[in-house]
């Protein structure tokens, strides 16, 4: 993490690579809360993110990715503190990737799966079932949408598979 800080004090800010070094110390932050639980953490985190996202529109270089990996954090943070509110933006979040990534990236049936996942808790905690419904319509298309022989074939099949079962249960 602090090689990472030095990175992004050291770049120029106009740099159309700023942004991935921001989100790049987002995500060793991020994981650094997930080993020491350390909410400042992951805070600090979503502000990388945050700002990533701020300078990739300039640049339009990999906004989705950055994207996903705001919507993510948010979505961590939601586990942790449960303001629904970061859920809410996290799907948002999610939903604006899906507009800048290509249908036929590998970050599209990421992004469809994450977004079906953010769903199904949203409908886990506040019971929308549209939220449901929706979440399954975005399992199913990042299966359509990932090659038979990619090693997130199964996991994106088993989340479609629980989101159905929680239909009928």
């Amino acid at each position: 993490i602090r090689f990472w800080e030095e990175v992004v004090v050291r770049m120029p800010e106009s740099s159309f690579e700023r942004a991935k070094y921001l989100s790049n110390l987002g995500n060793g932050l991020r994981a650094r809360y997930h080993v020491l639980n350390n909410s400042i953490d992951l805070d600090s985190a979503i502000d990388k993110y945050e700002m990533s996202v701020v300078e990739a529109k300039t640049t339009n270089i990999n906004l989705g990715g950055f994207l996903i990996n705001l919507a993510t954090g948010l979505t961590d943070r939601f586990d942790c503190r449960r303001n629904k509110l970061d859920l809410d933006v996290a799907i948002e979040k999610y939903e604006d990737a899906m507009a800048v990534i290509s249908n036929d990236s590998e970050d599209s049936a990421l992004c469809m799966s994450n977004l079906g996942s953010a769903l199904h808790t949203r409908y886990l905690h506040y019971g929308d079932p549209e939220d449901l419904d929706q979440a399954i319509i975005f399992s199913k298309d990042a299966v359509r949408n990932t090659l038979v022989n990619s090693p997130h074939a199964a996991g994106y099949l088993n989340n479609l598979g629980a989101l159905i079962q929680d239909r009928y249960v």
